[in-house]
């Protein structure tokens, strides 16, 4: 939906220059994803005036706006099982999106410094608490009875890699895009190493061998679902 040349000022703008900016770049690719995820969603919401936000001018922004604009996040109609119009809370998407558009707001300021307002309208709008210490987008742990279910549904819709990754990333405490993008055939029971797996931590270089097998030969990691 952002037109093709965003118009100077708009805050569609705004995200080009945070993207097109080196401090863009020093982000890792999962928190990328988030961010486009959140600076598409509240760009991409509808104004009163029928407009996108990401079309106005970022000088006619106000913390009003932004907060108007969070609370249009914050709730989303949705049919229930009895076809039923309700409403439904996605605080930790609502969140993110300000989160994302806080810090596109700080670097584009910082890389245009005559063109963009230097009071920040997202900044102290973070995380509400239902109780202390607890942030609401707090996600809970799975459990392995629920990792077994992913990998069974995984593998019954034909996404075995998948249901791999998301195995390895459990036993060997990986991230997805240390799976998918730091993980070779050949870190895995090399001729040098017949007994181990090389896990690598992209975000600070750092590489181990892990062990497959104890002293006797048995497995570390027997799975009990018959499965790899």
């Amino acid at each position: 939906m952002v037109p093709p040349f965003p118009l100077p000022g708009s805050f569609d703008w705004l995200v080009g220059i945070f993207k097109a900016h080196q401090k863009w770049k020093e982000i890792d690719h999962k928190t990328q994803r988030l961010y486009e995820q959140g600076l598409a969603l509240f760009a991409n919401h509808e104004l009163k005036d029928g407009t996108r936000a990401g079309s106005k001018q970022i000088s006619q922004f106000t913390k009003r706006l932004c907060r108007r604009g969070y609370a249009k996040l914050l709730v989303v109609e949705e049919k229930d099982a009895d076809g039923n119009i309700v409403e439904r809370e996605r605080r930790r998407f609502a969140n993110a999106a300000m989160s994302a558009c806080r810090r596109a707001w700080f670097v584009g300021q910082r890389a245009q410094e005559k063109h963009a307002p230097a009071v920040n309208p997202f900044s102290r709008m973070g995380p509400k608490t239902r109780s202390p210490g607890q942030a609401v987008w707090e996600t809970p742990t799975a459990t392995w009875d629920e990792l077994l279910a992913f990998r069974t549904a995984a593998r019954s819709l034909g996404y075995g890699s998948v249901a791999t990754a998301a195995l390895v990333a459990w036993e060997w405490l990986q991230r997805e895009e240390h799976v998918f993008g730091a993980f070779e055939i050949t870190h895995y029971l090399p001729k040098e190493r017949p007994n181990s797996v090389k896990i690598v931590h992209p975000k600070n270089g750092e590489e181990a061998w892990w062990p497959l097998f104890d002293e006797t030969g048995e497995s570390l990691f027997s799975r009990t679902d018959g499965r790899a």
